[in-house]
C-alpha cells in the first residue's frame, strides 16, 4: 500500500509512502480517514506475519511521517476471511473500522463488524462487534462515516429474503457502554432488483447522504441514486433520486461527499455503448437541488 500527500491546492507534498511493513503478502482495498490537524489512518485487507486474513490500520501525521512503527490488526478474530474494510475518524484523531467477514456465523454468507480505536491507536472495544442484525443471507460492503463527535452511520447491502439485495444503514453513538442507537433500517425505497455498493458521507452536526448503485425508480439499467438523512435518520425524500436520467449503460461504483453546510458531490462510473469508461461527477445544494 501506497500513500501521496497533497496541499489544498493540489501540489504533492513531500515522496510516496509505503503503508505497509509487513510486505510478503497481497495487502489491498485500501481506505484513508483523516482528522482536523491533518494526522491520517489508512486501514487495508490482507494477510499479516500469522499468515491470516485480517484488518489493518496504520497511523501517521501530518507530515506523512509513520506513527505506528508497523500495522495494528483490527480485527480481534483471527480465523476467519477479513475483506472491504473502511474507516472514519472524528475530529480528534478517534477512529472506527468496519468490515465484511466471512463464515463467523457458520452459514456460508458474510456479515459487517466494526471496531473503535482510540487516537493513540488502542482498540476501545475488546472484541469485534457485529453491526448488521439481519444474520440469515449474506451482509457485504459496508461504507462508514462519522460525525464529529464520533458518533457513526454504517451502510452495507444485504441479500434479503427475495433473493435481491437492498441498501442498509445502523447509526452508532461513541458511548463507552451502548453502540446501537437505531435498529438497521432499509435506505432504498424502490425494491425491485439490486442495489448495492453504497457509499456515505456525513457533515459534522450528523446529516448523511447514501448513494448507490442499482435499479430504481428512473428506470433503464444499473443507475447511480442517493437519499438524505438527517441526524435522527429521518429520511428528507419520499423516495431516491438519480443525478442523471435512465441509461443503455450501467452506472456502477457511486461515491459522496459532503460539506460542513450539507452541499454534497456525487461521482460514478458509467458504461457507455462502446465499451468505455467515464467518470461523472454532479454538485447539490443542501436541499437536496442540483448546482
Amino acid at each position: 500500500m501506497y500513500a501521496q500527500r497533497y496541499n489544498a491546492a493540489g501540489a504533492p507534498q513531500g515522496s510516496e509512502i509505503q503503508v505497509n511493513t509487513y510486505t510478503t503478502n497481497i495487502q489491498h482495498t485500501p481506505d484513508i480517514a483523516i482528522d482536523n490537524s491533518g494526522n491520517f489512518v489508512i486501514t487495508w485487507a490482507g494477510n499479516g506475519a500469522d499468515d491470516e486474513s485480517g484488518i489493518y490500520v496504520r497511523r501517521f501525521d501530518a507530515t506523512g511521517a509513520g506513527v505506528d512503527a508497523q500495522e495494528i490488526r483490527v480485527n480481534s478474530a483471527t480465523e476467519y476471511t477479513e475483506s472491504n474494510p473502511s474507516i472514519a475518524m472524528d475530529s480528534n484523531g478517534n477512529f472506527v473500522v468496519a468490515w465484511q467477514s466471512a463464515n463467523r456465523l457458520g452459514d456460508g454468507y458474510s456479515d459487517i463488524y466494526a471496531r473503535r480505536f482510540s487516537q493513540n491507536g488502542t482498540a476501545r472495544d475488546v472484541a469485534d462487534v457485529p453491526v448488521n442484525t439481519y444474520t440469515t443471507q449474506a451482509q457485504s460492503f459496508p461504507d462508514i462515516a462519522t460525525n464529529a463527535l464520533g458518533d457513526f452511520v454504517v451502510t452495507w447491502d444485504s441479500l434479503q429474503p427475495d433473493s435481491s439485495y437492498d441498501i442498509y444503514a445502523r447509526r452508532f453513538d461513541d458511548s463507552a457502554n451502548s453502540w446501537a442507537q437505531v435498529a438497521e433500517t432499509r435506505i432504498n425505497a424502490y425494491t425491485m432488483g439490486n442495489q448495492s455498493q453504497p457509499s456515505i458521507t456525513q457533515n459534522a452536526q450528523g446529516d448523511y447522504v447514501i448513494a448507490w448503485s442499482g435499479l430504481g425508480p428512473a428506470g433503464g439499467m444499473n443507475n447511480i441514486y442517493a437519499r438524505r438523512f438527517d441526524s435522527s435518520d429521518v429520511a428528507q425524500e419520499a423516495q431516491e433520486f438519480s443525478p442523471q436520467a435512465p441509461s443503455e449503460s450501467t452506472m456502477l461504483k457511486p461515491g459522496v461527499g459532503m460539506s460542513g453546510n450539507g452541499d454534497f458531490v456525487l461521482v460514478w462510473t458509467p458504461g457507455t455503448k462502446t465499451g468505455g469508461v467515464q467518470v461523472k461527477a454532479r454538485r447539490y445544494h443542501s436541499d437536496g437541488s442540483p448546482h
